[in-house]
């Protein structure tokens, strides 16, 4: 069963909260799909991702550039499950619940990133955390600290 973790960020933005949340990742060793809400939101993450310092850039690609399989970060703006990783990320209003749905194999963990300072996002957050809890799963609720560490809220 996939772990589903919420994420909830207020002073950065999602670019730089994703990015550090990327290097973390990529320095473990995982390979990682972030799902974007559209192609816009895609292009502003691709974009910030390419322009990070050199020393600091993340390899990543998009879907349907060809090499997927070889990314091991790879971003997409599409519902259909790809690249076989185990940990996706899901921005706000990204349909976590049809991706997951459709994911074969599913993936080990899900995590919703959305920024707590935008009531919308806020709003459908709570919204999916319920349908969810109401559907028997246990999402956990993460919060973003001064020092950029993430901490499991009770």
């Amino acid at each position: 069963m996939t772990e589903i973790r919420f994420y909830y960020f207020e002073t950065r933005p999602l670019a730089a909260v994703l990015y550090a949340a990327l290097r973390r990742d990529l320095d473990n060793g995982w390979r990682v799909l972030v799902h974007c809400i559209d192609a816009k939101m895609l292009n502003a993450l691709d974009d910030a991702l390419w322009k990070a310092e050199p020393e600091g850039f993340l390899p990543h690609g998009r879907t349907g550039e060809g090499d997927e399989e070889g990314q091991p970060i790879l971003l997409s703006a599409s519902a259909e499950p790809t690249s076989g990783a185990k940990l996706r990320y899901f921005t706000s209003g990204a349909d976590l619940q049809a991706t997951l749905a459709a994911a074969a194999p599913p993936p080990d963990t899900a995590i919703l990133l959305f920024d707590g300072a935008n009531e919308i996002a806020r709003d459908e957050a709570r919204a999916l955390w319920a349908t969810l809890k109401a559907q028997g799963a246990a999402p956990t609720h993460w919060r973003e600290g001064d020092d950029g560490e993430w901490t499991k809220q009770r």
